[in-house]
């Protein structure tokens, strides 16, 4: 039957890179890359071949984005860490009154709406594009 791997490419400037989930076409870099299009054939620990048929474009999903640090802040510094929960993250949590609060303000910010937090709200829609940039930058900087 069919089966499928999952592979995390090194980000290491010694090596040829791969960069290619998630950005424009022009921001890619392909030379590191798994061999695209039709039929190909990977060899592990230089004993067993295996067949696979890979497109760049489409059989890239990298697992981490920078949302999901916030998304998942709750469960790696809030409920299932070592020394949990992390005094820092805790004092934002109590703040905001939510674990995503980075992710809610860069969204809301994006779409040019309002936070919900138990304090600190901002509303987006006052500001124009450039007012709206900057809060992206910062929530996504520093949050």
């Amino acid at each position: 039957g069919a089966s499928s791997i999952k592979i995390q490419y090194v980000v290491d400037e010694s090596t040829a890179p791969c960069f290619v989930g998630g950005l424009a076409p022009d921001d890619q870099v392909q030379d590191g890359c798994l061999a695209d299009g039709g039929v190909n054939v990977i060899t592990i620990n230089g004993e067993d071949d295996y067949f696979y048929s890979y497109d760049v474009d489409s059989d890239n999903k990298n697992a981490r984005t920078i949302q999901g640090f916030s998304t998942g802040a709750q469960s790696k510094m809030f409920d299932d860490c070592p020394g949990c929960p992390y005094k820092d993250f805790e004092e934002f949590y109590n703040y905001y009154g939510e674990f995503d609060y980075a992710n809610q303000w860069v969204t809301a910010a994006l779409l040019g709406e309002s936070t919900s937090f138990t304090n600190g709200n901002a509303d987006f829609n006052i500001y124009g594009t450039a007012g709206r940039r900057e809060a992206v930058k910062k929530g996504t900087a520093y949050m």
